[in-house]
C-alpha cells in the first residue's frame, strides 16, 4: 500500500468539515515522490496524522499514554480532552457529532495496482439527533475501488491483506515509546514478541497451511474409506461402520452448534469490550466504585465487630467512674454540632445579601418586585465590591467551620456514646474505643471517596456501564459453558473415528477400483505436501530470523555514528536481540544507541515482511544525539530507501528550512502544523512536488 492522500474531518485538533473545512495531506509527487516531512511542536496535532491513518485502517486508536499493547482506545467522543476524544472538541461542543478520515491509496491486487478510497466515519446512530457519549455514534467504514470502478465487499479481508493490526506498531509508531520496543527486543521470556515476529514475517501461513493439507487429507480418506465399505460383502462390518458413521455425523453436527454458539457469543463480548473500550474512563470510574463498595462493606462489617467488643460487658462501677467524662464529651459534641448549624444558617443569610449585591451590580430587575434596580455610581459600585468580597471571605470562613470536625464524625461519636453511657458495660473501653474510631474514620474517607467518584459518573452512565460489566460476566460464563461441550463432543467424535479406522482395517475382500487407485494417489501427494512443508518450516523460520539479522546490521552501520566499534546486531531463536561488539561479548550499549538498535531491527522486520506499508514515525529522535540523528534522517529519506516515510519530527530534531533544503526533494510534499485559537490545529504546505 502506497498512501497518496489523508484527508481528516473534525478529527482530533483538526476542525472542520467539507470541501473548504477538511484538513487534506497529499503525498502524490508529480515525479513519484511519496515521502512527507510534517513539522511540529509537541501538542500540535503531530500523532492525530498518524493515528488518522490507523484508525482508517482498524476503526480504533491506542491511547498515547498506554501505547498499542494495553489494548486501551481512545473514546469516539467526550467534551473532556484529557480523556483524549477522536472527535473534534469544537465540533462535539457545536452539535456537529460527524468525524471522518478518509484515505487515497494503491495497493496490489492479483498482480495489478489499484487506486482505492477508503472512508471511516464516525456519524450519530440512526434515530439519535444528538450525542451524549460515544454510545450514541457509530463507526461506518466504505472502501471503493476505482481503478475497477466497484466497492470492496470483503473489507476487512482486504484491510488484513495489506496490514494485519497485530503487526501495525512496527509500522506507525511513537518515538518517544521507542525504548518500549528496546525492551520488548530483550525479554527472552516474551510470549507476544515471539508472536509478533512471526506474525509480521508471515510464519504462520506455513502452519496453516500444513492444517488445509490435513483437512484435505482428511477428506480424502473419508471418501476412500467408503468407497471400501461399499464394496465388502461383511454386511455386519459395514453395518457397524455406517453406525459410528453416523454417530460421527450426528457429533459433527452438534459440535457445529456448539461452535457457533461459542462464537456467537465470543461477537457479543467482543461488541461489549469495543464498548467498553471506548467508553474507558467511564469504565474506570465504574470500577473505582465497586472497588469502593466493596472495600466500605468489609468497613462496616469490621465496625460492627468493633462495636460488639464495645459493648462487651464490664462491671457497672466502671460505667459510673467515666459516665463525667462521656457527659462532658456529649456536651461538647453538641455545643459543636449547634455552632456547625449556626454556621450553615448564617451562610445563607450571607448569600441572600450577596445575591442582592449582584444583581445591583449587574443592574437587573428586583427578584422581590420585578422593578428596575437604579444605576450605580463608580463610587457605589466600589463599595458593593468590597462588600461582597468580605462576604465570600466570611462564607468561606463558615463553610471551613460548619464541616470541621466532620458533622457525620461527630454524629456517630455522640450516638455511640450515648449507647456506652445508657446500656452498655465496658472492657478495655480506651483500644477499643480507638480501634472503633480508627474503622469509623476509614469509612468517612471511603465515603467521600466513593461520592467524589458517583459525581464523576452519572447515575445514567453508571447503570450502562454496570449493565454492561453483567452482560459482559454473564456472555463469558455461557461461552466456557459451550466451549466446554464442544470439547466433550470432539472427545467424543474422536472416538468415534477411532473405532470407525479399526474397523475399516478390517475389511479384507476389498478390490481397487479406478477411484479409489485416484484417491490412493491423492492421499500420498497430499502426504507428501504435508512432509515437506513440515520440513520446510524450521529452515523457512531460520532464514528469516538470519535475514532480519542480517538486514538489522547493515541498518546500524548506516545510522550509529560508532557502528565501527561493534561486530553488529544477533538475533537468536527466539528472537532476542543483542548489540555485539568487537570481543564477541553482548553491549547493552547507551540510551541512543540502543534507540538506534530498535530503529536497526524494526527496519528489518517490516523489510522482511513483504508488507507493503508507508513507515510513520512520529517524534523520531527521543535519546539520540544530533550526529546519530543527521543519520537516521539520511537513512530514512534516501531515494534509494525503497519504501514510503513519512516522518513527524518535533522542532528541535529538525529546522523546517534545513529539512525542507537536505530532504525536500525526496519528497512528495513537506508541511508544517500551525495552533490556531481554540487549541486546534491546521496544516500549511511547505514544499509542493504534488
Amino acid at each position: 500500500m502506497i498512501l497518496q492522500e489523508l484527508v481528516m474531518s473534525n478529527w482530533q485538533p483538526y476542525y472542520g468539515s467539507g470541501l473548504k473545512g477538511e484538513t487534506k495531506i497529499s503525498l502524490n509527487g508529480s515525479n513519484n515522490e511519496q515521502n512527507a516531512l510534517i513539522y511540529g511542536q509537541n501538542t500540535h496535532g503531530k500523532s492525530a496524522i498518524w493515528q488518522a491513518v490507523q484508525f482508517a485502517m482498524f476503526g480504533r486508536v491506542n491511547k498515547r499514554k498506554t501505547g498499542w499493547e494495553d489494548g486501551k482506545y481512545k473514546p469516539l467522543m467526550s467534551t473532556n480532552t484529557g480523556n483524549e476524544p477522536l472527535m473534534n472538541i469544537l465540533a462535539i461542543d457545536k452539535n456537529e457529532h460527524h468525524a471522518e478520515v478518509r484515505i487515497k491509496y494503491t495497493h496490489t491486487i492479483d498482480g495489478k495496482e489499484c487506486l482505492f478510497t477508503l472512508t471511516r466515519s464516525i456519524a450519530l446512530k440512526t434515530g439519535r439527533k444528538i450525542a451524549t457519549g460515544p454510545g450514541d455514534l457509530e463507526v461506518n467504514l466504505i472502501i471503493r475501488n476505482e481503478t475497477e470502478g466497484e466497492f470492496v465487499t470483503e473489507k476487512q479481508e482486504h484491510l488484513d491483506s495489506i496490514l494485519p493490526e497485530q503487526v501495525a506498531q512496527f509500522f506507525m509508531f511513537d518515538g518517544e515509546r521507542l525504548n518500549s520496543y528496546r525492551e520488548l527486543f530483550e525479554d527472552t521470556k516474551s510470549v507476544a514478541l515471539k508472536q509478533y515476529i512471526e506474525d509480521i514475517l508471515q510464519l504462520p501461513i506455513l502452519t496453516q497451511g500444513i492444517a488445509d493439507f490435513k483437512t484435505i487429507q482428511k477428506q480424502v480418506k473419508k471418501e476412500l474409506d467408503g468407497i471400501k465399505k461399499d464394496q465388502t460383502n461383511n454386511k455386519d462390518l459395514s453395518d457397524q461402520i455406517s453406525e459410528f458413521e453416523d454417530f460421527i455425523s450426528d457429533g459433527e453436527e452438534i459440535l457445529s452448534e456448539h461452535l457457533e454458539k461459542a462464537k456467537g457469543i465470543e461477537e457479543q463480548i467482543s461488541e461489549i469490550e469495543i464498548w467498553l473500550k471506548n467508553n474507558d474512563d467511564s469504565k474506570d470510574q465504574f470500577d473505582e466504585i465497586s472497588t469502593l463498595e466493596g472495600r466500605l462493606s468489609t468497613l462496616e462489617g469490621s465496625l460492627l465487630s468493633a462495636e460488639n467488643d464495645l459493648n462487651a460487658s464490664l462491671p457497672e462501677v466502671w460505667r459510673n467512674i467515666i459516665s463525667q467524662k462521656i457527659n462532658d464529651k456529649l456536651d461538647e459534641i453538641n455545643e459543636k454540632l449547634l455552632e456547625q448549624k449556626q454556621s450553615t444558617e448564617d451562610i445563607g443569610k450571607l448569600r441572600v445579601t450577596m445575591n442582592s449585591y449582584n444583581e445591583k451590580l449587574m443592574e437587573k430587575k428586583c427578584t422581590s418586585c420585578g422593578q428596575d434596580l437604579p444605576k450605580l455610581s463608580t463610587k457605589e459600585r466600589d463599595k458593593i465590591l468590597d462588600e461582597v468580597a468580605k462576604i465570600g471571605e466570611e462564607i468561606a470562613r463558615l463553610e471551613v467551620d460548619s464541616v470541621t470536625p466532620e458533622p457525620y464524625q461527630l454524629n456517630t461519636e455522640q450516638r455511640e456514646l450515648m449507647k456506652i453511657i445508657s446500656d452498655k458495660s465496658l472492657k478495655n473501653v480506651i483500644e477499643q474505643e480507638q480501634k472503633y474510631l480508627g474503622v469509623e474514620a476509614q469509612i468517612v474517607t471511603t465515603e467521600g471517596q466513593l461520592e467524589k467518584a458517583k459525581k464523576n459518573l452519572s447515575g445514567s452512565k453508571f447503570k450502562e456501564v454496570k449493565s454492561k460489566m453483567n452482560q459482559l460476566g454473564r456472555l463469558e460464563k455461557e461461552k466456557v459453558k459451550w466451549e466446554t461441550r464442544a470439547e466433550t463432543t470432539q472427545s467424543e467424535i474422536d472416538e468415534f473415528e477411532s473405532n470407525k479406522e479399526r474397523l475399516t482395517s478390517k475389511i479384507s475382500d476389498y478390490v481397487d477400483s479406478p477411484e479409489s487407485k485416484k484417491l490412493s494417489r491423492l492421499q500420498k501427494i497430499i502426504e507428501q505436501f504435508i512432509s515437506a512443508w513440515e520440513d520446510e518450516q524450521v529452515p523457512y523460520r531460520e532464514s528469516k530470523r538470519a535475514e532480519v539479522e542480517k538486514n538489522a546490521t547493515d541498518t546500524f552501520k548506516k545510522i550509529s555514528t560508532i557502528a565501527s566499534d561493534f561486530r553488529g546486531i544477533t538475533i537468536d531463536d527466539k528472537f532476542s536481540v543483542d548489540l555485539i561488539d568487537l570481543k564477541g561479548k553482548p553491549d547493552a550499549g547507551s540510551s541512543g544507541q540502543s534507540a538506534l538498535i530498535a530503529y536497526s531491527v524494526i527496519d528489518a522486520l517490516t523489510k522482511s515482511s513483504a508488507l507493503e506499508f508507508p513507515f510513520m514515525i512520529d517524534t523520531p529522535s527521543v535519546s539520540i544525539d544530533d550526529d546519530n540523528l543527521a543519520l537516521l534522517f539520511n537513512f530514512l529519506m534516501d531515494p534509494k530507501y525503497n519504501r514510503q516515510v513519512i516522518i513527524l519530527p518535533e522542532g528541535k530534531e529538525i529546522n523546517p528550512d534545513d529539512g525542507d533544503l537536505k530532504y525536500g526533494h525526496s519528497c512528495a510534499a513537506t508541511y508544517e502544523l500551525e495552533r490556531v485559537k481554540n487549541g486546534h490545529s491546521k496544516i500549511n504546505m511547505r514544499i509542493n512536488n504534488i
